[in-house]
């Protein structure tokens, strides 16, 4: 076999690997990523009670592969009578880790009266949605989102 076509199988046999081991790691993550979302859909209907025509429940999951975690983020929504029905009323938000199950963040708060009353990410106060979604964007989507 001449060095040329030695040269030629080594290298196609480097990029068939290359192309196999990049393969594995995107079906590694496919599973990971499944799995957050069957695990999410679980927590979540295990915690959600029958909702009324005014309480409104919503929930998303992120596998974040950058953290090797899964994330939760619920919402809740009580449409007050009063007010536009599109409107919450009192609206909560809840950020947990699913993989050590535990609470990260807590948002509430009240339309009505135009006042947070609680916004807590991992040990840091805000004081607006805005700042809410800005603190929990590094856990619900990865770095090169």
């Amino acid at each position: 076999m001449s060095n040329k076509l030695l040269g030629l199988v080594l290298m196609l046999l480097i990029v068939a690997a290359g192309w196999y081991f990049y393969l594995e790691q995107k079906k590694q993550q496919y599973e990971l990523e499944e799995h957050c979302g069957k695990q999410a859909r679980a927590v979540f209907e295990k915690e959600t009670i029958d909702t009324t025509p005014n309480y409104l429940t919503s929930y998303s999951s992120h596998y974040n592969a950058s953290m090797n975690k899964c994330f939760y983020l619920k919402t809740e929504r009580l449409l007050g009578r009063d007010f536009d029905s599109n409107k919450p009323f009192l609206k909560w938000m809840t950020l947990l880790d699913l993989n050590e199950n535990r609470e990260l963040g807590i948002f509430f708060n009240n339309r009505a009266q135009k006042e947070v009353f609680k916004c807590k990410v991992v040990g840091k106060e805000c004081s607006s949605e805005i700042e809410w979604e800005g603190l929990i964007k590094p856990y619900m989507q990865d770095s090169n989102e």
